[in-house]
């Protein structure tokens, strides 16, 4: 990264968690550059900056899918690479599954209780979700989102989304794009009310194949990055090119998120 004179103030590092893609790094890591003659002190010189570089950092965005401004002094944990390998007939299956992904594309399935439910990872229930007690303003919201609904005797609220894309194009870009919560729904979601094999489908109903679940969790796993947070860090991430997501932790913790356009 050149330091021209709009971003002088701060430089690029490498970080032990950053991996590569297509020969760049992933995240992008920004940090203070204390040779500068302004240097950033404060967490309001930290906002200010990026302020003032909302347009360098798209184009940083979009080349890189994330980047990150933190201090260089961090003590961090040192990863070793996994190895992994598959057989070819499972390598097919999955070929076959990826062109029947973006053909057929997907729907989520969710039985949201009531009131919320602490024992699921789900944990909100409709009035929550939806932000009221009003069954027929929920029923509106659902309208809205394209997402199909029905009431159940407990007082639940099943939901069906719209027929998503799993797979897109990014027209920024060009190219296709992992665009979904295939993962998330199939492991995340699981509850007394919520069976994996039902959260997510194909659009004709058929389930996801338990076996290309297992292998898709496991190369997501094997293609995370994970960052180490730290008081002050900044993590800004283009949800069109990467997902995000959050190992489990133990409190205290405390971390800001803001979604924008």
């Amino acid at each position: 990264m050149s330091n021209s004179a709009e971003d002088s103030r701060v430089k690029e590092i490498r970080i032990s968690e950053q991996k590569d893609f297509d020969g760049l790094v992933f995240p992008l890591v920004l940090s203070p550059n204390p040779e500068a003659g302004d240097k950033i002190k404060t967490a309001e010189d930290a906002c200010n900056w990026l302020k003032s570089q909302s347009g360098s950092l798209q184009e940083k965005l979009l080349k890189h899918g994330a980047a990150g401004l933190q201090s260089e002094t961090r003590s961090l944990p040192k990863f070793l690479p996994q190895t992994r390998h598959r057989q070819i007939n499972r390598f097919l299956f999955i070929m076959k599954w990826r062109r029947d992904l973006e053909q057929k594309k997907i729907q989520y399935t969710r039985i949201l209780p009531e009131e919320d439910d602490p024992s699921s990872p789900i944990g909100r229930g409709w009035k929550s979700t939806f932000l009221t007690n009003d069954k027929a303003e929920a029923e509106k919201k659902c309208l809205e989102q394209g997402t199909s609904f029905e009431w159940l005797p407990n007082g639940g609220l099943k939901t069906v989304t719209a027929v998503l894309p799993a797979i897109k194009e990014d027209i920024r870009t060009g190219r296709k794009v992992w665009f979904n919560s295939i993962i998330a729904a199939y492991l995340g979601w699981r509850d007394s009310r919520n069976p994996p094999g039902k959260a997510v489908t194909f659009s004709d109903g058929t389930p996801m194949p338990d076996a290309i679940m297992e292998d898709l969790e496991k190369i997501l796993d094997q293609l995370a990055v994970d960052v180490m947070w730290e008081k002050g860090d900044v993590m800004l991430v283009d949800n069109n090119q990467a997902l995000h997501a959050r190992r489990t932790f133990t409190p205290p913790r405390r971390i800001l998120a803001s979604l924008g356009k």
